[in-house]
């Protein structure tokens, strides 16, 4: 149903040429449904995947996902990957405001991989 959606959408309004996509993991496929609507082979489309800091965890690498982005003629892939703060208190996850601010600005930067917040070390994670 949803790919219906976002196929009867690009036929009405044209290519996605930007989506910023953050699914959980209980929709595995999903991130790679919406990447099929984003651009064109001519003009691709920029995907910005928003990520939690798992993504991250050195003991969980997976090469595979950004291989399977990039061979997509479409698009242009960017990772933002959700870390933590540092407070005086320790650390905690990152605020609604602080999200919302840090994948504004992995969109302004236009970079590849954008980190809001830290990720380093692993084992400071709330």
């Amino acid at each position: 149903m949803p790919a219906q959606a976002l196929e009867e959408a690009v036929h009405r309004f044209g290519p996605i040429g930007l989506a910023v996509v953050w699914i959980h993991r209980v929709a595995p496929e999903a991130p790679w449904v919406v990447a099929r609507y984003v651009g064109t082979a001519a003009t691709p489309g920029h995907y910005f995947h928003v990520l939690g800091s798992a993504t991250d965890d050195p003991s969980r690498p997976d090469p595979g996902r950004r291989t399977r982005f990039d061979a997509l003629p479409n698009l242009q892939y960017h990772e933002v990957i959700l870390g933590f703060m540092r407070t005086p208190r320790g650390t905690r996850w990152l605020t609604d405001e602080e999200i919302c601010q840090g994948v504004l600005r992995a969109i302004d930067s236009g970079a590849d991989r954008w980190i809001v917040g830290t990720v380093e070390p692993w084992s400071d994670h709330p």
